[in-house]
């Protein structure tokens, strides 16, 4: 068989071509003529270009045969005017390199000048290096020879099939006409052709010039003159492909005008017994998607149909493509056809398979999502312990459909939401059962300060050791806080003889969340049983009124804490601190330097039950002082 020519384009890249052009002057010719590379013919089987000029049809092109160039009219190597023996390739060569002889039509006129850029000086390289060599050495490269190695001009049967090459070297590859009308004597051998725009093959008998070929307009074969719309000898309506149907089959028809009456056989290597409708479908080319949802309308079928002769129509319920795929599908079975439209499209000879397609319904197992709010914090409602709190709606969604979304757990919307934190859970379920859900949380805290009650005056008196105690819950008269219980301190609780007359404490009140408030009651200090007035007291510290120190606790066991942050001294000096009994005997005495960062702890171990006095003093000057009950279990 002959092989196919190697793609142009390659050609053109491999070998640098362009727009080339080639002049030749020449006396025969009567005036110069460009002739310009054909890209659809080159390279010819040779490897070689061929150059064209279209107005006077001629062109340049390299006679295998004679291994000559030549310079000829087109369509055969007749009418041939200049030839040049010199093999140079891939294109001519110019006058300057080898002269070009006329030939028997401009025999003794003149020589011709041939030049341009699509001329060379040299041989050039093997025009068949890129075409596989030319093992037969027929000046045809074996890419394009038809029997490549052999000799193509061994031809028993004159099938135009070199014998080497031809797998019935005696019996002729075609088609064989056996008719009177024709050729009273021999059947007309018809050869391939080329092939159809169907895809079929066309015979021809050049001598009679007589083809055997499809008329798809008319949907038959037909034994026809060469010429398009000449005379029709017989036809045939059984549409085989790709060849002829042989008339032991499906007899052939005379049309009645040339041939009337006239029998006729049809039979060689290039007919067929049958249609040759060789469409299948395999169970894998068939790929059925069912719905992505109960009830849904994305469901889709998708045939490749394979072994076609011409193109392929799918048509699913009266909708007909040519890719196969039909998309947007409900549930339910659906009619299928696949056509090749290399036969007709309707009756016996139609190339069809029909099969029934179900598409199901899908099943649902992906869970719906939902999105709950985000948690929050809030404060109660002014004068209660709760907070009303209005939150969105959950976002349910589904791959299909959503059935519900229901609360779960915690409180609805709007509602008075406790103090704490209330976990709030919502459930959505799809169309088909699948359930999730979602939670956040609404903390509901106390922001509200507790109200302090005070009573608006007390009177403390000093017992015979000089210290009156109040307790809170005797200033406490109904404080309250809306979240629950409180808790109630004063800023102190022991008075001693230097708040002798008012002094005013403050009540804190705190609530559970640590909110507090505070009131104040007017306390009158009285010394009923003159202790204040005992001369020890009296002369130790002079009558004079020094700042007080806190102590805590007071009273005290093992150790007590003096506050002396408010103590009112020059930084860097050392400070006495001493401790009196009540009989004014100093008991013992420390040294300090102020200031003393916070708190100062005293040991009050080695002192026995009773009524102690603190005196502090800076640079010998008192500044602060302080009474002391020293307490033993």
């Amino acid at each position: 068989m002959i092989k196919t020519l190697l793609n142009t384009a390659f050609f053109l890249f491999a070998f640098g071509l362009s727009a080339q052009t080639i002049d030749v002057n020449a006396p025969c010719l009567g005036t110069t003529f460009t002739f310009t590379l054909d890209p659809t013919e080159s390279p010819d089987a040779s490897g070689r270009n061929v150059y064209f000029y279209e107005p006077a049809s001629i062109e340049i092109q390299f006679n295998t045969e004679l291994d000559r160039w030549e310079i000829r009219a087109r369509g055969g190597n007749f009418d041939v005017y200049y030839h040049n023996d010199y093999a140079s390739a891939p294109n001519p060569p110019d006058n300057m390199t080898a002269a070009w002889e006329d030939n028997a039509i401009c025999d003794g006129t003149g020589l011709p000048t041939v030049t341009g850029d699509g001329t060379q000086d040299n041989l050039g390289e093997d025009p068949c290096a890129e075409l596989g060599g030319d093992s037969d050495g027929d000046g045809v490269c074996d890419a394009n020879d038809r029997c490549p190695g052999e000799d193509d001009d061994l031809d028993q049967d004159n099938d135009n099939i070199p014998d080497a090459c031809d797998d019935n070297p005696t019996v002729p590859d075609g088609v064989l006409v056996q008719a009177p009308c024709l050729d009273a004597d021999q059947p007309l051998i018809l050869l391939p052709a080329r092939v159809d725009e169907t895809g079929r093959n066309v015979y021809i008998n050049e001598t009679y010039q007589v083809e055997v070929r499809y008329d798809a307009e008319l949907a038959r074969w037909e034994v026809t003159a060469e010429e398009p719309g000449e005379d029709v000898y017989f036809y045939n309506e059984y549409p085989s492909f790709p060849d002829p149907p042989a008339s032991s089959e499906y007899p052939w028809t005379e049309t009645g005008t040339i041939c009337t009456g006239s029998m006729v056989t049809v039979s060689g290597t290039g007919t067929q017994i049958d249609l040759g409708c060789t469409m299948t479908i395999a169970f894998d080319d068939i790929i059925v998607t069912p719905t992505s949802c109960p009830g849904g309308a994305d469901g889709s079928i998708s045939v490749t149909a394979m072994n076609v002769r011409g193109s392929i129509g799918y048509t699913l319920d009266g909708v007909t493509n040519t890719t196969g795929v039909f998309t947007g599908l409900a549930t339910g079975e659906y009619a299928f056809t696949a056509r090749d439209s290399a036969f007709p499209e309707t009756g016996p000879y139609a190339c069809q398979i029909q099969v029934p397609l179900f598409v199901q319904a899908g099943v649902d197992n992906e869970l719906p999502t939902i999105t709950c709010p985000e948690s929050v914090t809030v404060a109660t409602d002014p004068g209660t312990c709760a907070a009303t709190y209005s939150y969105g709606a959950p976002q349910a969604l589904d791959n299909c459909s959503v059935a519900s979304t229901l609360l779960k757990t915690g409180m609805e919307s709007g509602a008075a939401f406790p103090l704490g934190t209330t976990t709030v859970t919502y459930e959505t379920t799809d169309g088909s059962g699948n359930v999730a859900e979602c939670s956040f949380t609404v903390t509901v805290e106390d922001t509200e300060s507790p109200t302090a009650v005070c009573e608006p005056a007390l009177t403390v008196d000093l017992d015979d050791v000089g210290v009156g105690i109040l307790s809170a819950d005797s200033v406490d008269v109904g404080s309250m806080d809306a979240c629950g219980s409180v808790l109630v301190s004063l800023d102190r609780d022991t008075f001693n003889c230097d708040d002798l007359g008012e002094v005013s404490v403050m009540l804190t009140v705190t609530d559970e969340a640590g909110l507090s408030a505070t009131c104040s009651t007017l306390i009158t200090v009285v010394d009923a049983q003159g202790y204040c007035a005992s001369t020890p007291v009296r002369d130790l510290f002079g009558g004079a009124r020094l700042s007080r120190l806190r102590l805590a606790p007071n009273p005290a066991q093992d150790r007590v804490s003096i506050d002396l942050s408010a103590v009112d001294a020059e930084p860097g000096r050392k400070m006495n601190l001493s401790v009196f009994n009540s009989l004014g005997q100093k008991m013992q005495t420390l040294t300090l330097e102020y200031p003393q960062e916070g708190w100062y702890s005293l040991d009050t171990n080695q002192l026995p039950s009773g009524v102690y006095h603190l005196l502090l003093e800076s640079g010998r000057k008192p500044v602060a002082s302080a009474r002391l009950v020293v307490e033993k279990n």
